[in-house]
């Protein structure tokens, strides 16, 4: 009986099932177990449902989340799209509306409307589980790059894909970005240690471990997206660091010079450290033996211009290995064609500006619309992504709840320069910039947009925490501390 009670909490209990759905996600990327994991998405996706209607309609909770009625619109927005252009891929676009919801629910909602006592063990829950799996992932990637470069087996390849780092998941750019979440993870449970007189909640050795390896398969991976994330992640907290309270005109303008500095030397520097990293292993492991595996494919090889494809990888020396893009791709477009995918969106907007096509429509629709039409949904803009699928109205619905949690975020941190909101904001902050370069910020099925959305969640939770006090200001100047009462 007792067995059963337990069960019984555990499948009522959220905070699981955001543990569980993260940790899905983040397997998700993986070759190999990748099937797997989808098989067992859409299972959690079962588990969530009786998860809302309880919150919902059972608690009646909905209320009290934050933005609740302006998400309520943005939500029947998005309903109404599905179903204006329900002759396209309505069931798809279906799925994409309800996973939408659970972001906005049972991810950001939910956390934002509990205690900041009740989240930040489940916080630092889901940041130990992403730094161990992420510096085993990444430890067992960078020993194959070493060894043998690369493997081919069940038409995938681990190690190096052409010449960018993936390790074991199946794209590089999410490799890196996966990278990047662990590197934030590891500092932000450095600092929760380095606040309670060395305990930390992972051993030190680990958390260093994690984000050395980490940063190398960021600068590996060649992904500008990933590395600016993390380069705006330092930023902010250099902002914070330059503009205390209590900071005279004079000295802010100084400090305002150095920060720029300081931005510009950082940013140089780690272009210029990720050209000497990727030089100095590219040396080091030209002229190793790839792996093949039984009868795989090569599955980056595109047909020849004869249209023939030669994608059978063989075994053998690979050769002089340079890392990182070699050269620019379409036509020297250095932006991957990021530009271009605006464009037709734009058009694809333009003829339906209003509640626009839905995600899963945008390609169908921009083959009627445009001579040369959209190969992808992925525009690789998240907010673009945004006003295409639901049209002006949607997005002006989102962009009230979206710009008015920030706002209350920033008055938060402005306010009580609390360590955890400061390390939060960081990051959501540079993930906002993030997404004007990737498709990662609502409509999309992935590991990065239900991290931030979690993580959105625990800062506006932290954000309305009110356990704190404030010692007063230094005489020499700098900033007060917060410090919780029950860190």
């Amino acid at each position: 009986m007792v067995d059963l009670e337990q069960k019984i909490r555990f499948w009522k209990n959220r905070a699981q099932f955001r543990y569980w759905y993260l940790l899905n996600l983040l397997l998700c990327g993986f070759c190999f177990i990748n099937p797997l994991m989808e098989a067992a998405k859409m299972l959690l996706f079962i588990w969530s449902l009786p998860l809302l209607i309880r919150l919902i309609f059972v608690e009646k909770a909905y209320t009290t989340l934050p933005f609740h009625k302006t998400i309520a619109l943005f939500m029947t927005a998005g309903l109404a799209t599905i179903v204006l252009h329900a002759d396209g891929y309505f069931v798809f676009n279906f799925v994409l509306w309800y996973h939408t919801g659970l972001c906005l629910v049972l991810l950001y909602g939910d956390c934002a409307r509990r205690s900041w006592k009740e989240n930040k063990p489940e916080l630092i829950r889901i940041l130990k589980a992403v730094v161990v799996v992420m510096t085993a992932a990444t430890a067992a990637g960078l020993l194959i790059v070493l060894v043998c470069v690369r493997i081919y087996a069940l038409d995938r390849v681990v190690g190096l894909m052409d010449n960018r780092y993936v390790g074991l998941f199946m794209n590089p750019n999410h490799a890196a970005f996966t990278s990047v979440i662990a590197i934030i993870g590891a500092h932000f449970l450095y600092r929760q240690g380095k606040g309670m007189g060395g305990s930390y909640p992972l051993p030190l050795w680990l958390l260093w471990l994690c984000a050395g390896l980490n940063l190398l398969a960021v600068l590996l991976s060649d992904s500008n997206a990933s590395l600016l994330l993390l380069l705006g992640y330092v930023a902010v907290q250099f902002f914070f660091k330059a503009f205390p309270r209590g900071l005279s005109l004079g000295k802010g303008v100084v400090n305002a010079l150095c920060l720029l500095l300081a931005c510009i030397t950082l940013a140089l520097g780690t272009l210029g450290g990720r050209m000497l990293v990727q030089k100095g292993v590219g040396a080091l492991i030209s002229g190793r033996q790839q792996v093949v595996i039984g009868d795989t494919i090569n599955p980056t090889v595109l047909p020849d211009e004869n249209g023939e494809l030669n994608n059978k990888p063989i075994a053998g020396g690979v050769g002089e290995v340079e890392i990182g893009r070699t050269e620019p791709t379409n036509g020297g477009d250095v932006t991957s064609g990021r530009i271009d995918s605006l464009k037709k969106a734009v058009q694809v907007f333009l003829h339906y500006p209003v509640f626009g096509v839905g995600y899963c429509n945008i390609v169908s629709y921009s083959e009627r619309l445009l001579p040369e039409p959209l190969l992808f949904a992925d525009i690789h803009n998240g907010y673009m992504t945004i006003l295409v699928s639901q049209g002006a109205v949607g997005f002006l619905f989102f962009l009230v709840f979206f710009v008015g949690q920030f706002v209350l975020l920033l008055r938060n941190a402005f306010r009580k320069r609390e360590k955890n909101a400061l390390l939060l904001l960081a990051f959501l902050l540079s993930y906002c910039v993030f997404s004007l370069l990737e498709i990662a910020l609502l409509l999309y099925i992935n590991y990065p947009v239900v991290i931030f959305w979690g993580l959105l969640g625990f800062a506006a939770s932290q954000a309305r925490c009110t356990d704190v006090q404030e010692t007063p200001l230094a005489r020499n100047g700098k900033e007060g501390r917060l410090q919780k009462i029950n860190e």
